[in-house]
């Protein structure tokens, strides 16, 4: 993540810290459609590099 942050010095470069990151992502971005319940403030957490 370092490196990548260093080759894209005009981009913000973060990471998740949960495993299967995609996974919740991709279960964030549909969440609206099946759930009528808001998202918790802490489901994910990120580093920023």
């Amino acid at each position: 993540m370092q490196l990548l942050a260093e080759a894209y010095p005009q981009t913000e470069v973060f990471a998740a810290s949960v495993s299967q990151a995609t996974a919740m992502g991709a279960a964030m971005a549909l969440h609206k459609d099946w759930n009528h319940l808001n998202l918790p403030e802490n489901v994910i957490s990120t580093r920023k590099y």
